[in-house]
């Protein structure tokens, strides 16, 4: 039987509660003046190989951005001629920022779609391995980059910090 000791529990309630401000303050960090943005300034597209891709930065647009611990992306691919089924976004995205700091995808939230048209929620973690905030202080942009999607060999979508 494993025993829980009372040192274990504040510990366990210190880093949600740290996780919990440690968010917000990126949020705020980033934010700026979220009332005024909208999905469109968010939207960063790239066409190549025959495949449009749209991605829109979700977080400002959320209603309580600090109480998502994920950096959430949406993703739309959509082609006329290329099957986009093959493509694993959550196996070929990686998210960094200006300062070399990288973070691979949570996971492949709502994956709607087949053959040409594909749509999807992208998650990332707000910290690098190493307990690094993405977004913080000093960080001036935030890059995701979608690699061999239809022989395009990186798709870059860009924003820059503090968004508005």
């Amino acid at each position: 039987m494993m025993r829980i000791g009372r040192r274990n529990i504040e510990w366990s309630k210190k880093r949600v509660w740290m996780s919990a401000l440690i968010t917000a303050v990126i949020m705020f960090a980033f934010i700026g003046s979220a009332q005024a943005l909208q999905k469109r300034d968010l939207r960063r597209s790239h066409n190549g190989g025959m495949v449009d891709m749209d991605v829109v930065f979700m977080n400002p647009l959320q209603q309580n951005p600090g109480t998502s611990s994920d950096l959430i992306f949406e993703i739309r691919m959509n082609t006329h001629s290329v099957n986009l089924d093959s493509f694993k976004l959550e196996e070929l995205a990686l998210l960094s920022n200006d300062v070399g700091d990288q973070a691979r995808p949570v996971k492949l939230d709502n994956p709607a779609g087949g053959g040409h048209h594909r749509s999807g929620i992208l998650r990332f973690p707000a910290q690098t391995l190493d307990g690094k905030n993405l977004i913080r202080g000093g960080v001036n942009s935030i890059e995701l980059v979608i690699r061999d999607v239809a022989g395009v060999p990186e798709r870059i979508f860009r924003w820059e910090l503090p968004l508005q």
